[in-house]
């Protein structure tokens, strides 16, 4: 259904659990140039690979590297409250909305993505948590 999936490596899932364990609240990965999937490990978020959010690579058609995420945490002094998606765009640099298809579109491989890790996605992009 989507492009070839460049999933965390075990070890990384590995690490970030450990750092979990150890105290980290939250993990933002990046580097990739993809978002993966997100998942909610003991209360906790991982956000494998969260993509581009200022892009001045090559775009590639396939793999959709202009697609991603404002990521829209929000948080207590006790806990982890919500996330939220909010689709992006970049279009020859600036960071736009997604609207139709590529709402759709980011929206859906995330689910598809976060599934994986037991972890729900909205159509509206909210994270189940708990």
């Amino acid at each position: 259904q989507f492009a070839p999936e460049y999933p965390p490596e075990r070890d990384f899932i590995d690490f970030a659990h450990a750092m979990i364990a150890h105290g980290a609240d939250i993990i933002h990965g990046h580097s990739a140039h993809n978002f993966q999937g997100i998942e909610v490990y003991n209360h906790k978020l991982i956000l494998y690979d969260t993509g581009d959010f200022v892009d001045d690579y090559r775009v590639d058609p396939v793999l959709k590297n202009d697609h991603s995420f404002f990521f829209k945490v929000g948080v207590s002094k006790r806990r982890i409250e919500k996330l939220v998606l909010i689709p992006v765009l970049i279009s020859n640099d600036p960071v736009n909305l997604a609207i139709g298809e590529d709402y759709k579109w980011c929206i859906q491989r995330m689910q598809y993505l976060s599934a994986k890790f037991g972890t729900k996605v909205s159509d509206k992009g909210e994270v189940l948590l708990f």
